[in-house]
């Protein structure tokens, strides 16, 4: 199972100049066996197609350089027809003269192609045009204050290459930044701003310096914007599956989900304070595995959707998936909590940005999940709480830009990556904590989003600070969302094949048809514990005892049980069984039916598939040959009296 590619190209206008560039569209094949696929983003499906979707959680503008009103200068430039053109007063010594566009309050991201001078042109952001940041091609940030330079740089880095042929991007998080060259990360800065720029807007742009009296400097390719969403809170539970065990335990004890006391603690939560809750699961433990979930709760499960969700784990306590797992067993895992997931709970609360298993996911191991065709691909992960250096597959630098922002989006893979900020166990004050970064500027890129976590076993002793930590975020008018509604951009495509089975089954006397044709059959005994029937394996089965009995049918991928039917079987009907022939089976024009009791008179049906009587002849005697040469190919029953066989028309 590979995943598919498709090529296209985008034409992007910007500031009067066009340009292209290729990309990738990642199209995932999925199978979906229900008949009603639900995309990422909430869409329903019901027929084979190919999906294209995308979602932006951010806006951006073109910046005109038209006139001087839009921006925020210090006043040496003259700015018209789509150039910025600096007087005498910009001079190397200077650094502090600077552009930045006010049409965009508190931009988050700068997208910029240079078409001249680009040795001289710096990035840069702040409050106003004395007061802002800016990076230089050496990799150094500076600040500038009250329109002075700063004593000393911010932070140093490798120099930068910038060119004229390149689309960088830098994407803001408070004080936090990331460089981006071609959609690829290719540095991160953290630098602790001397001056409190307190709670103005901030503004993005470009400082400059010349080394001639005048200079001109086309800076059309620009593109300011912005994420336009509130911040955030997100929760979960990691470990999670004793719960799910007490409700299979208690069904007919509990009328609600809400009568188990973890999830009637996290309700009252959620109606308090809005809080929504990821429980992210272990697919089996001692002595219990998602497939033995009871399904009774399903309705109440989807009914609560929107703020109670689950997600892969792992497979065991022990699962590691560091590079070297086998990359089909972890597709198979993945596999296994989505369907039961479904199967239990629907497809709506299954959440598609996990917290892995020690952090650990191989990059192998996540493209097997992203190619997965029985499971919808992984949108991103939780990374950890600490500074582990091993989280995922992600380098240091994509490391440190997670830490720095709290998200990070490796446009390579499509994936996104958001920062835990706690776990609730090891910090004895969350409360404060919380606080203190979110006053702080040193963690002024991280306090957009606050991912909280605890573990199922460990929920109940921690309940009063995740109780003080809601009040906390309530107050302060904080969402309570998931991350996968916060995901800034994402195109993908899906290659979506519905393969629905058709589960029911007709019965015509004792013989059991499959409607759905052309698939593999295993036929079960239902009075124990659903264990297949050995050699039971066509589209009809005959049972020989009276009891429950279902099939499943397995085609395209897809595998589903029918209902149960109950077959009772009468003794007459048993003392049949070698009373009567018939032959030849299969037949193509004739067909004799012989009995070897007495001459009484008995009535012949033969019956299609779909349980229609399309023949009915009445007969005495012990033997009889039917000229059937009328019935197309098939399958069909004969029933002679209360004796019912099936046989085939080729």
């Amino acid at each position: 199972m590979k995943c598919k590619k498709s090529f296209s190209k985008r034409i992007l206008l910007i500031g009067g100049m066009c340009f292209q560039f290729l990309f990738v569209l990642k199209a995932q094949q999925v199978i979906e066996c229900s008949g009603n696929y639900i995309s990422p983003y909430g869409n329903s499906y019901t027929t084979s197609q190919i999906i294209t979707e995308s979602k932006k959680n951010s806006t951006s503008i073109t910046v005109p350089l038209t006139d001087n009103i839009d921006w925020l200068t210090t006043g040496n430039f003259t700015i018209s027809g789509g150039t910025l053109t600096t007087n005498a007063n910009v001079t190397p010594a200077l650094h502090a003269s600077v552009a930045l566009f006010k049409g965009v309050s508190n931009a988050t991201g700068m997208e910029f192609k240079l078409d001249s001078r680009f040795s001289n042109v710096r990035p840069a952001f702040g409050i106003d045009e004395k007061n802002f940041v800016f990076l230089n091609a050496a990799g150094d940030v500076w600040e500038i204050i009250n329109g002075v330079l700063g004593s000393a740089k911010l932070l140093s880095s490798s120099a930068i290459t910038f060119n004229a042929t390149d689309v960088w991007r830098i994407e803001r998080y408070g004080h936090s930044f990331n460089l981006f060259q071609n959609n690829v990360l290719v540095k991160t800065f953290n630098p602790a701003v001397v001056s409190n720029w307190g709670t103005n807007p901030i503004y993005m742009g470009f400082a400059f310096r010349s080394n001639a009296s005048t200079d001109t400097y086309s800076a059309s390719n620009l593109k300011i914007s912005k994420r336009n969403y509130k911040k955030y809170v997100h929760f979960s539970l990691d470990d999670f599956i004793l719960t799910l065990k007490d409700l299979t335990d208690k069904v007919g004890v509990y009328s609600s989900i809400f009568d188990n006391p973890l999830l009637k603690s996290l309700k009252t939560q959620h109606d308090t304070y809005g809080m929504v809750t990821s429980c992210y699961l272990f697919n089996k433990t001692a002595g219990f595995a998602l497939a033995s979930m009871t399904a009774a709760y399903k309705a109440e499960f989807i009914a609560n959707a929107s703020w109670l969700k689950f997600g892969f784990h792992a497979d065991t306590t022990s699962t590691n998936y560091d590079p070297g797992y086998s990359t089909v067993d972890a597709q198979a895992q993945y596999e296994y909590c989505y369907q039961n997931v479904k199967r239990f709970a629907g497809t709506e609360c299954f959440d598609r940005i996990p917290r892995i298993h020690f952090f650990k996911a191989s990059i192998d191991v996540v493209k097997a999940w992203q190619s997965s065709l029985l499971a919808p691909a992984p949108l991103g992960f939780l990374t950890a709480d600490d500074a582990r250096t091993s989280n995922y597959y992600l380098s240091g630098q994509q490391l440190t830009a997670t830490y720095n922002g709290d998200v990070f989006q490796d446009d390579v893979n499509n994936l996104s990556f958001f920062r835990t900020d706690m776990r609730l166990e090891n910090d004895a004050n969350p409360a404060s904590t919380i606080l203190s970064r979110s006053t702080n500027p040193l963690y002024s890129g991280q306090q957009e989003t606050f991912i909280i976590f605890t573990h199922e076993p460990l929920l109940s002793a921690n309940l009063s600070k995740l109780q003080a930590l809601n009040a906390w975020f309530a107050l302060q008018g904080y969402d309570f969302d998931y991350p996968q509604n916060r995901i800034f951009e994402s195109l993908y495509t899906i290659d979506l094949k519905m393969n629905k089975i058709d589960k029911s089954v007709v019965q015509v006397g004792n013989i059991l048809t499959a409607n759905e044709s052309n698939a593999s059959y295993q036929w079960l005994d239902c009075d124990n514990s659903f264990s297949p029937l050995a050699g039971q394996t066509s589209q009809s089965f005959t049972p020989t005892l009276s009891g429950n009995y279902a099939v499943e049918i397995t085609k395209n991928g897809c595998k589903e049980i029918s209902v149960t039917t109950q077959i009772t079987l009468a003794g007459v009907d048993q003392e049949l069984n070698n009373e009567l022939k018939l032959y030849p089976n299969p037949f193509r024009d004739f067909i004799n039916i012989e009995k070897n009791n007495d001459d009484t008179e008995y009535s012949i049906k033969i019956i299609n598939l779909q349980a229609v009587v399309i023949f009915q002849k009445t007969f005495i005697g012990r033997k009889i040959t039917l000229d059937i040469r009328f019935l197309a190919s098939g399958s069909y029953v004969i029933k002679v009296g209360g004796r019912y066989i099936k046989f085939i028309k080729t």
